[in-house]
């Protein structure tokens, strides 16, 4: 294959990485805004030490009908530029940095997916922090908010680096358990005719790929996720307190955690997990699924 044509080649696929990427992030992030609100919400509640006891449930009741239901779509148009932003580079940079390592450092099915993580998870959060800055603060606000940009705050790298964090380990366990749970299905007699499939296959057999091609990313995608979901949650309670309020702003991750555990319990580095569970739950399968099918009809479709 010539130079030119191994250029051509790689520049389509980064296209179509591109707008697989977009289409997912921006379908996923508009169904699960509500879930951020209401997690932000609990965190807010948590931290200001409010007196009864708030739940899932009751903060979702109280925001519908104190509120309306508009407040749950707060942040909306943060959260889907922040996700199309942080995807579009995290994909981008692991699809590639993944190859690189594959043929130069390690091809070991754990290593491999944590050193690419590591790398494209770093780059991706720092990208798109000022818009998870906004989106935040704007989530936090009781009733519609209008403010947009600075009008909510200039705080916008506060944070950053439990963010990075949280957004690290969080791929760290996601990459190789997703990676192996679907190395594993896909040697299943179901899922087997999914290593051989060919571009230009008949319609039904398309079909029948794109469906198994779902599952088994769904069912990967919640596996890696749950774990992945469980163990980053005291970070994303840190992430929420530094962001919304400035008192927490200049601690360190270890000092403001043993802090919270100390004063106030162990249970409060865990607020906002319900929501959250269900929302990396959901994102780890949907998104994932939306992406690899998409990246595959553009491979099968588009023309360049």
């Amino acid at each position: 294959m010539s130079t030119q044509t191994q250029q051509q080649k790689k520049q389509r696929n980064i296209l179509h990485i591109c707008l697989s990427s977009m289409t997912s992030a921006a379908i996923t992030n508009s169904i699960l805004v509500p879930l951020d609100v209401i997690k932000i919400r609990l965190q807010k509640s948590s931290m200001e030490q409010k007196v009864g006891k708030v739940s899932f449930l009751s903060t979702l009741k109280h925001i519908v009908k104190q509120e309306g239901v508009k407040t749950l779509f707060n942040g909306l148009q943060y959260s889907v530029y922040q996700s199309v932003g942080f995807n579009l580079t995290m994909l981008l940079v692991y699809e590639r940095l993944s190859h690189f390592v594959e043929h130069n450092i390690t091809s070991n099915s754990y290593y491999k997916p944590l050193i690419t993580s590591v790398f494209s998870t770093s780059i991706g959060t720092t990208l798109a922090f000022p818009l998870e800055y906004w989106k935040t603060v704007q989530q936090s606000n009781e009733g519609v908010s209008n403010k947009k940009g600075f009008q909510l705050g200039n705080r916008i790298y506060s944070a950053l680096i439990v963010s990075i964090q949280r957004n690290v380990g969080f791929f760290i366990f996601f990459w190789p358990i997703s990676e192996n749970v679907k190395k594993f299905l896909i040697q299943k007699h179901y899922f087997s005719e999914l290593k051989t499939y060919q571009k230009g296959s008949g319609s039904d057999k398309q079909t029948q790929y794109l469906i198994k091609n779902f599952i088994l990313n769904w069912s990967a995608g919640i596996c890696g996720a749950s774990v992945a979901g469980f163990l980053t949650q005291p970070f994303d309670v840190l992430k929420t307190r530094k962001q919304i309020n400035e008192v927490y702003g200049k601690q360190g991750s270890i000092q403001l955690m043993t802090d919270i555990v100390k004063n106030e319990g162990v249970s409060h580095l865990f607020v906002g997990l319900q929501p959250r569970f269900v929302k990396v739950l959901v994102y780890g399968s949907m998104f994932f699924s939306i992406y690899e099918n998409f990246l595959h009809l553009c491979d099968s479709h588009l023309p360049f």
